[in-house]
Protein backbone atom coordinates (compact mmCIF):
# COMPACT_ATOMS: atom_id res chain seq x y z
CA UNK A 1 0.00 0.00 0.00
CA UNK A 2 0.81 3.65 -0.24
CA UNK A 3 1.38 3.67 -4.19
CA UNK A 4 -1.44 6.54 -4.61
CA UNK A 5 0.50 8.58 -2.14
CA UNK A 6 3.96 7.57 -3.92
CA UNK A 7 2.83 8.45 -6.94
CA UNK A 8 1.10 11.42 -6.15
CA UNK A 9 4.29 12.40 -4.32
CA UNK A 10 6.72 11.45 -7.58
CA UNK A 11 4.17 13.64 -9.82
CA UNK A 12 3.99 16.82 -7.99
CA UNK A 13 8.04 16.61 -7.61
CA UNK A 14 8.50 16.46 -11.28
CA UNK A 15 5.80 19.45 -12.05
CA UNK A 16 7.63 21.69 -9.65
CA UNK A 17 10.88 20.07 -11.10
CA UNK A 18 11.84 19.44 -7.02
CA UNK A 19 13.86 16.38 -6.20
CA UNK A 20 12.81 13.19 -4.69
CA UNK A 21 13.90 11.79 -1.44
CA UNK A 22 17.21 9.87 -1.81
CA UNK A 23 16.98 7.42 0.64
CA UNK A 24 14.03 4.83 1.24
CA UNK A 25 13.91 5.81 4.67
CA UNK A 26 13.41 9.48 3.70
CA UNK A 27 10.51 8.55 0.95
CA UNK A 28 9.14 6.25 3.33
CA UNK A 29 8.34 9.06 5.85
CA UNK A 30 6.77 11.37 3.36
CA UNK A 31 4.51 8.64 1.81
CA UNK A 32 3.65 8.27 5.86
CA UNK A 33 3.16 11.88 6.39
CA UNK A 34 0.84 11.72 3.26
CA UNK A 35 -1.31 8.56 4.48
CA UNK A 36 -1.39 10.14 8.42
CA UNK A 37 -2.87 13.53 6.98
CA UNK A 38 -5.25 11.33 4.86
CA UNK A 39 -6.28 9.17 7.80
CA UNK A 40 -6.92 12.36 9.93
CA UNK A 41 -9.31 14.50 7.52
CA UNK A 42 -10.73 11.47 5.45
CA UNK A 43 -10.47 8.34 7.71
CA UNK A 44 -9.25 5.89 4.91
CA UNK A 45 -5.63 6.28 3.46
CA UNK A 46 -5.90 3.34 1.61
CA UNK A 47 -6.56 2.45 -2.41
CA UNK A 48 -8.10 5.97 -3.20
CA UNK A 49 -9.33 6.18 -6.26
CA UNK A 50 -8.51 8.44 -9.52
CA UNK A 51 -10.74 11.06 -8.25
CA UNK A 52 -10.17 10.90 -4.67
CA UNK A 53 -5.93 10.81 -5.66
CA UNK A 54 -6.54 13.84 -7.65
CA UNK A 55 -8.73 15.85 -5.15
CA UNK A 56 -7.48 14.67 -1.63
CA UNK A 57 -3.78 13.95 -2.40
CA UNK A 58 -3.03 16.19 -5.07
CA UNK A 59 -5.27 19.59 -4.04
CA UNK A 60 -6.11 19.18 -0.70
CA UNK A 61 -2.36 17.85 0.50
CA UNK A 62 0.06 19.04 -2.01
CA UNK A 63 -1.57 22.41 -3.29
CA UNK A 64 -1.34 21.39 -6.46
CA UNK A 65 -3.90 22.28 -9.35
CA UNK A 66 -1.67 21.63 -12.29
CA UNK A 67 -3.64 18.16 -13.35
CA UNK A 68 -6.93 17.02 -14.96
CA UNK A 69 -8.94 13.62 -14.42
CA UNK A 70 -9.89 11.50 -17.91
CA UNK A 71 -12.08 9.35 -17.65
CA UNK A 72 -12.91 6.54 -20.57
CA UNK A 73 -9.22 6.44 -22.10
CA UNK A 74 -7.45 4.66 -24.62
CA UNK A 75 -3.24 3.72 -24.68
CA UNK A 76 -3.64 6.12 -27.27
CA UNK A 77 -5.05 9.13 -24.88
CA UNK A 78 -2.19 8.70 -23.02
CA UNK A 79 0.66 8.47 -25.41
CA UNK A 80 -1.27 12.05 -26.84
CA UNK A 81 -1.06 13.38 -22.93
CA UNK A 82 2.86 12.38 -22.63
CA UNK A 83 4.03 13.35 -26.37
CA UNK A 84 2.35 16.95 -24.76
CA UNK A 85 5.26 17.02 -22.10
CA UNK A 86 2.63 15.88 -19.59
CA UNK A 87 2.95 12.76 -16.98
CA UNK A 88 0.07 10.18 -16.45
CA UNK A 89 -1.16 8.72 -12.62
CA UNK A 90 -2.70 6.04 -14.14
CA UNK A 91 -4.48 3.40 -11.42
CA UNK A 92 -3.53 -0.58 -12.44
CA UNK A 93 -5.02 -4.20 -11.74
CA UNK A 94 -1.73 -5.20 -10.23
CA UNK A 95 -1.62 -8.46 -11.14
CA UNK A 96 -2.31 -8.13 -14.81
CA UNK A 97 1.21 -6.22 -14.76
CA UNK A 98 2.71 -9.15 -14.40
CA UNK A 99 5.88 -7.64 -12.69
CA UNK A 100 8.20 -10.43 -11.56
CA UNK A 101 9.00 -8.01 -9.17
CA UNK A 102 5.93 -7.91 -7.16
CA UNK A 103 5.19 -10.59 -4.43
CA UNK A 104 3.22 -12.85 -6.21
CA UNK A 105 0.28 -12.50 -7.31
CA UNK A 106 0.47 -8.75 -7.59
CA UNK A 107 -1.27 -5.95 -6.09
CA UNK A 108 -5.08 -5.94 -6.70
CA UNK A 109 -5.32 -2.34 -6.79
CA UNK A 110 -1.87 -0.13 -7.39
CA UNK A 111 -1.25 3.00 -9.53
CA UNK A 112 1.79 3.79 -10.71
CA UNK A 113 3.39 7.23 -13.30
CA UNK A 114 3.50 6.96 -16.82
CA UNK A 115 6.57 9.36 -17.59
CA UNK A 116 6.82 8.04 -21.46
CA UNK A 117 7.11 6.27 -24.53
CA UNK A 118 8.81 3.72 -26.44
CA UNK A 119 7.58 3.93 -29.96
CA UNK A 120 9.97 1.41 -31.22
CA UNK A 121 9.31 -1.15 -28.79
CA UNK A 122 5.73 0.04 -28.53
CA UNK A 123 6.40 -0.21 -24.30
CA UNK A 124 5.21 2.78 -21.47
CA UNK A 125 8.25 3.94 -18.87
CA UNK A 126 6.96 4.06 -15.95
CA UNK A 127 7.92 5.22 -12.26
CA UNK A 128 6.07 2.10 -10.90
CA UNK A 129 6.13 2.69 -6.65
CA UNK A 130 5.38 -1.17 -6.58
CA UNK A 131 9.02 -2.32 -6.48
CA UNK A 132 12.51 -1.24 -5.15
CA UNK A 133 13.06 -1.90 -9.31
CA UNK A 134 10.61 0.73 -10.38
CA UNK A 135 12.40 3.49 -12.11
CA UNK A 136 11.71 3.59 -15.71
CA UNK A 137 10.60 -0.01 -15.66
CA UNK A 138 8.82 -0.73 -18.87
CA UNK A 139 5.39 -2.12 -19.60
CA UNK A 140 4.32 -3.64 -22.96
CA UNK A 141 1.44 -0.96 -24.71
CA UNK A 142 -0.60 -4.53 -24.11
CA UNK A 143 -0.11 -4.60 -20.96
CA UNK A 144 -1.50 -1.53 -20.17
CA UNK A 145 -3.76 -1.47 -21.98
CA UNK A 146 -5.24 -4.19 -20.21
CA UNK A 147 -4.32 -3.83 -16.68
CA UNK A 148 -5.63 -0.25 -16.39
CA UNK A 149 -8.74 0.30 -14.10
CA UNK A 150 -10.29 2.18 -11.57
CA UNK A 151 -11.11 1.50 -8.07
CA UNK A 152 -13.41 2.51 -5.73
CA UNK A 153 -11.54 4.60 -2.68
CA UNK A 154 -11.39 2.10 0.38
CA UNK A 155 -9.87 -0.70 1.80
CA UNK A 156 -9.39 -3.31 -0.83
CA UNK A 157 -12.93 -2.98 -1.88
CA UNK A 158 -14.08 -4.99 -4.68
CA UNK A 159 -14.08 -3.32 -8.44
CA UNK A 160 -17.13 -3.77 -9.60
CA UNK A 161 -17.01 -1.98 -13.31
CA UNK A 162 -13.83 -1.58 -15.53
CA UNK A 163 -13.13 2.20 -15.80
CA UNK A 164 -10.60 3.54 -17.73
CA UNK A 165 -9.31 6.97 -15.86
CA UNK A 166 -6.46 8.58 -15.47
CA UNK A 167 -4.47 11.87 -13.83
CA UNK A 168 -2.53 14.10 -16.33
CA UNK A 169 -0.14 16.25 -14.66
CA UNK A 170 1.39 19.37 -15.97
CA UNK A 171 4.39 21.28 -14.94
CA UNK A 172 3.89 23.95 -12.90
CA UNK A 173 5.36 27.70 -14.30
Amino acid sequence: DGCEEASALMAVAWARKQSLPTGNAEAEKKIIAIADWEQQKYKNHNDTSVKDTAERILKGYFKFENFKVVNNITTNDIKKELSLGKIVIAPMHGVKLNNPNFTPPGPDHHMIVIIGYDKAKNEFITNDPGTRKGKHYRYSEKTINEAIRDYPTGHHLPVKEIKKNIIVVSKEK
